[in-house]
This record gives structure tokens, sequence and C-alpha cells, in this order.
């Protein structure tokens, strides 16, 4: 018999089927490159379906293992993994387009958000039943210094789009958009993190915490994690589904990266179509770009 956790697990499969074809289609759209954040909206999906599906197993057999309880938890509390993966590529687009020296920052933050995801793997194992106490107090250790990783990584990436905002006027029309959607998802983002540190912080030897994702307030975890990564979800693909393809890079059907807009309406020809302007930005795409133009003008 399915608990009420068994029962949202149920809503889950049925929630994120739709996401998941969605999501490859957007995937499909913009392109499968990790480094830009569309398709870990698909792994962060099929994670979801695979946890929700790993719950109702646990809830339907008479004496589950103790391993099937663990992957269990772990894949519910890895799942806001690829999230916040995924928007980090987003954001690290913009931010490296904007400031192409940026690399060292955005890889710092990366490295956060891998060992962050480690110690939740080996705080979810640590921490099941069959371990020892002090493993479990080491799980439950792993998992308090990876949500605070969690939680450094995501305050890195709201600073950033604070800064890039700053900087709009470097932005095509499009990366605007795009930038205006990641803004409008980061406070949903924010409740979905802290949910993983209170859970993370309230975990105890004596029973689970009213946070846990799999034993706690199902209220509570129906609100501060499920609805919330939904929502951030819904808002990327809606905004994949109306930006035109690589315009968080500046693609096709976009202003060039790095002139004003004043600049690029100004190279407009007949037809609508975009002719490359007198003077590009630096790159190597641009410098490409630019012998091309050369060989036409000769």
């Amino acid at each position: 018999m399915l608990n009420d956790f068994g029962k949202i697990a149920i809503a889950e499969i049925i929630f994120y089927i739709p996401v998941l074809l969605i999501s490859l289609g957007v995937t499909f759209k913009h392109g499968f490159s990790r480094k830009v954040g569309w398709v870990l909206l698909v792994v962060f999906a099929t994670i979801r379906i695979l946890g929700a599906v790993l719950l109702i197993i646990t809830q339907t057999q008479s004496n589950p293992s103790s391993g099937i309880i663990t992957t269990a938890g772990i894949v519910q509390s890895i799942g806001l993994t690829p999230l916040i993966a995924a928007t980090l590529g987003f954001v690290s687009y913009l931010a490296i387009h904007a400031f192409p020296s940026f690399t060292r920052p955005l890889h710092l933050i990366h490295i956060l958000v891998t060992i962050g995801l480690i110690l939740s793997v080996t705080g979810g194992i640590d921490a099941s039943p069959d371990h020892s106490p002090s493993d479990q107090k080491d799980g439950r250790n792993h998992s308090k210094i990876g949500s605070i990783l969690f939680l450094a990584a995501y305050s890195a990436l709201a600073g950033l789009q604070v800064l890039l905002h700053g900087v709009r006027e470097r932005f095509n029309d499009n990366q605007i958009k795009f930038l205006n959607v990641l803004s409008l998802a980061l406070p949903f983002l924010f409740v979905r993190v802290l949910y993983t540190v209170l859970a993370a912080f309230t975990a105890k030897s004596s029973g689970p915490s009213k946070f846990s994702s799999i034993a706690g307030d199902w209220k509570i975890y129906l609100f501060m994690g499920l609805l919330m990564e939904y929502i951030v979800v819904l808002i990327y693909i809606i905004g994949g589904l109306k930006l035109a393809p690589g315009a968080e890079q500046g693609g096709p059907g976009t202003y060039e990266l790095g002139t004003t807009r004043t600049e690029s309406e100004e190279t407009q020809a007949e037809g609508g179509r975009w002719k490359i302007p007198g003077r590009l930005p630096g790159g190597r795409l641009a410098s490409r770009l630019e012998t091309v133009r050369d060989l036409v003008h000769h």
C-alpha cells in the first residue's frame, strides 16, 4: 500500500514523462553539448522518474532490501545536481561571452557542484540502516557538507547573474531574454536548495527528519522540493522553446555578440537577413567570418 510519498511518486512519473520528452525536443533544438545545459534537463527528468519508480518499489514490496531503500534515497538526493549543473551551463555561456577571461571562477563553481554530488552519494550510502552508527554519523556529515557546497554554488550563480544584468548592453536581444529566463527561475531554485540544506542539517539517528524526501513531512517535500524544481524546469523548458536556436551563444537569428544593438541594426540588409558587421569581435569564429568576408569582397 502506497503512503503519501508513494502517491506523490506516481504524480512525479506522470509529470516528468512529458517533461522528459519536451526536454529532448528542446535539446535537439539547441544542441546536446553538456556545457550548455539543455541535455542536463533530460538527465534531471530521467533521474526524477527513476527515483519515483524506486520509491514505489520500496513501498510495494513486503520486505524491501536496504540496498533498494538506500538507492532510492540517493537518487532522490542527487536529483538537484543536474538542475544546478544545467543552470551553471546556461550562466557560463553568457558569462564567458560578457567576460571572456572569466573561466576560472566558473571552473570553481563546477568543482563545488561535483564535490557536492560526491558527498551526497557517499552520505546517502553511509547513512544506510545496515551501516554502523559511526558510518551513519559520517554519512550525515557528508550530506551536510554537500548541501553547503550546493548552497555556495547557488549563491555564486545568483551573484553572477546580478553581475550579468549590470552589463546587459554587451548582450543581444535574445541573450537578454535568456538571462531574464534564468533570473526568473532563481528564487524557486533557492527554495529547492534550501530544502536540501534543511534536510541535511535536521537529519538525526533517532528517526527521519521532517525534511526527508522519502520519510518526512510530505507537504513540506511537495512544496519546497518537487514544486520548486518543477517550476524551475518548466521555466527553462518554456524559455528554450521560445528562444531561437543557439540564442544563449549568439547563434543564428541573433545579433552578433560583442556589438551594440545600434551597430548590428546598421548591418541589416533587405529581406530581414543580417550581414557580417564591418568589424567583428575577437575570437576564432569571428576570425573565420572575417576571412570569408574578405574573400567575397575580393
